[in-house]
């Protein structure tokens, strides 16, 4: 499974199948990261990084993007 736009549209509507779906699709990444701590603080950190995935998740401003002549004017008044 792949995350895609719609999956994270139901996520950001606080359904929990979508967000468990998100969650266990970085969960091989979040191993990786916790194979190089200790031990001891390996399940504290897990939380903490399944935490941090949820609120982005809630924070995820991609649709919210500018359109093109939106960015353009944007970008040209910034210069």
């Amino acid at each position: 499974m792949t995350i895609t736009l719609p999956l994270i549209q139901e996520a950001r509507t606080h359904d929990e199948k979508a967000i468990q779906r998100i969650v266990d699709q970085f969960e091989p990444f979040m191993e990786q990261c916790l194979a190089q701590t200790h031990a001891h603080e390996r399940e504290d950190l897990r939380q903490d990084l399944r935490l941090s995935c949820i609120e982005s998740i809630h924070s995820f401003g991609s649709m919210n993007a500018p359109g093109f002549f939106t960015f353009c004017k944007d970008f040209n008044t910034r210069k």
